[in-house]
């Protein structure tokens, strides 16, 4: 799948690396994949995806669903608490 740079650039801009920012996009358009499924989806390289998943769980911009196989799907941004 061919990701939209201007919308890559535009996460990078906002503090996600490059290749959070294709996985959280890749994310967006389904409702959960595999750490397999994503990597090739986003096309990252198989050895980072899953230290790039963590990154995002992390930031809460994505939640794992552990299983047989593990899934993950997308979260929107927590908006700051004002004060």
């Amino acid at each position: 799948m061919e990701l939209d740079d201007t919308t890559v650039n535009r996460l990078m801009s906002l503090g996600l690396a490059r290749y959070e920012a294709r996985i959280y996009l890749s994310l967006l358009r389904r409702g959960s994949y595999t750490a397999a499924e994503v990597a090739r989806e986003a096309d990252v390289p198989r050895q980072r995806v899953y230290d790039v998943l963590d990154a995002l769980v992390r930031r809460q911009l994505a939640t794992a669903r552990p299983g047989r196989v593990t899934t993950y799907s997308a979260e929107p941004p927590k908006r700051p608490s004002p004060g």
